[in-house]
């Protein structure tokens, strides 16, 4: 069943029997060339927007595994409290964390409906959100500088922000957070802090 096609660009589905999990189907330029990644086109970027808080945030559609119900999780010692537990994801570990407490969002950690599942290279990792908002491209020109006032969570893993209708939107490089989480996580469990 097709959930959400935006413009021309993405196609979403719900795979199988489970109807509680959307996978992406395409990610294409508007040129029709293979998919992209992260914000480094000359055309732009298709963005998945979610809600944390009374926060939205983006990231690349090329770079989003899935959407889940969030799943019950497992505790894992000796972690940064941001993360939640690890889950099964179609047979495979995967390590959740909560987006609000990674990037000191306006809301208390662990209260997310939605697990957005988002890799880059060979990190991965499920992000707990309120809500998923929708899909959208974006040209580059749209995409604006933080302000110096945002925190330095968010400064360390934000390209930049989008303003629609809505609000601001920050657009999150997942390169950098799960590279952030994967050192933070390296640090305790070596006892290096």
């Amino acid at each position: 069943m097709i959930i959400r096609e935006a413009g021309e660009h993405n196609t979403w589905c719900t795979p199988g029997r489970d109807p509680r999990r959307l996978v992406l189907l395409s990610n294409h330029k508007v040129a029709g060339a293979s998919p992209q990644t992260g914000y480094t086109s000359d055309v732009g970027c298709d963005v998945l927007v979610v809600v944390v808080g009374p926060d939205r945030f983006a990231f690349p559609s090329a770079q989003v595994r899935g959407i889940d119900f969030r799943p019950a999780l497992t505790p894992v010692p000796l972690v940064p409290p941001y993360l939640l537990g690890i889950s099964s994801m179609h047979g495979t570990l995967q390590a959740v964390a909560d987006l609000a407490a990674i990037l000191d969002a306006r809301r208390p950690a662990g209260v997310g409906r939605y697990v957005v599942n988002v890799t880059e290279g060979d990190l991965a990792a499920g992000l707990v959100v309120d809500a998923i908002e929708t899909v959208v491209h974006w040209p580059d020109a749209a995409i604006e500088a933080l302000p110096a006032t945002d925190g330095a969570a968010l400064q360390a893993v934000a390209v930049g922000r989008v303003a629609d209708g809505n609000g601001p939107i920050t657009l999150v490089d997942v390169g950098r957070l799960l590279g952030r989480v994967a050192e933070e996580i390296a640090e305790r469990l070596l006892g290096t802090e």
